[in-house]
């Protein structure tokens, strides 16, 4: 019999954003048990994992002339998300 473990590490993906810049998706994808930042240049190509915190990243957002990324975390699971900038041509946070 399986084991139901299977069952309960479900994996998705959320919040998708193009970068017109990089000409790039990025979204948040939990594949190491928190939601990280992951980029893509196009389909079937495999994601890359831009950011590893210990705390999840909760939102994503694109920089209009695409120089870099705003996305939000939180400590501790404390709820008080702060903002943070991710140069794209760097990969620094």
């Amino acid at each position: 019999m399986p084991s139901i473990d299977a069952y309960l590490s479900v994996r998705s993906a959320a919040n998708p954003v193009y970068s017109a810049g990089t000409q790039r998706w990025y979204f948040l994808m939990n594949w190491t048990d928190t939601f990280q930042i992951y980029g893509v240049s196009g389909p079937g190509l495999w994601p890359d994992m831009l950011t590893d915190f210990p705390e999840r990243v909760s939102g994503i957002y694109a920089a209009p002339k695409g120089s870099g990324l705003v996305f939000t975390r939180d400590a501790g699971a404390n709820e008080h998300h702060q903002l943070y900038w991710m140069h794209l041509d760097t990969g620094q946070a």
